[in-house]
This record gives C-alpha cells, structure tokens and sequence, in this order.
C-alpha cells in the first residue's frame, strides 16, 4: 500500500471514528441514552482468527475510554456550574447563620 493510500485510510477510519463519538455524545445529552450496554459490546467484540483482530481491539479499547472520558468531562463541568450557582446564591442571601459576634452582643 502506498504512503499516500495509507494517510488516506488513517483520515477515512479518523474521521469516522470522530463522528461516532459524536453521535454517540448527542445522544447521551439529548436522548438519555445509556452507552453501557454497547460499550461493553464494542469490548467483548472479537474477530478471530483475523489479522485485524489486535488493531481492531485496541480501537474498540480507545473508543469506549474516549466516550468515558468525555462523559466525565460534562458531569464534572455540570457539577462545577451547580456548585458556583450555589455559591452565588449563598452569596447574594449572605450568611445563613447569625455570626457569633453577633449573638454576644
């Protein structure tokens, strides 16, 4: 296989693989779907006896790790924004409880 064939078939699988992560996203965000089941399928998947068989593996490996990771990201972002909506909610009702120089007055 030529170089320039190679680069073109690393750039299609690429590509590819982008935007399967992508709807695969979408669809958590915008449909509550569970990726669990097809991750879990995407690591037992098996092509025995084939010559893609590590390389095949290894992408499921880094697909599933990549929708983790991303998924952590957004609970982490979305956790960050609750709690600085928290913080200035506290803030703009001030103190909730009555300081204690107050109350030895």
């Amino acid at each position: 296989m030529k170089n320039d064939e190679m680069l073109e078939l690393r750039g299609q699988i690429n590509a590819l693989s982008q935007a399967w992560l992508h709807l695969t996203a979408y669809l958590e965000i915008h449909l509550n779907f569970d990726p669990s089941g097809l991750e879990n399928d995407l690591l037992k998947k098996r092509w025995t006896e084939h010559p893609i068989e590590p390389y095949a593996k290894l992408m499921c490996q880094q697909l599933v790790q990549q929708l983790r990771g991303a998924r952590d990201r957004r609970e982490y972002s979305d956790a960050l924004q609750k709690l600085e909506r928290y913080e200035e909610n506290l803030e703009s009702y001030g103190t909730l409880t009555p300081s204690l120089d107050q109350d030895s007055k």
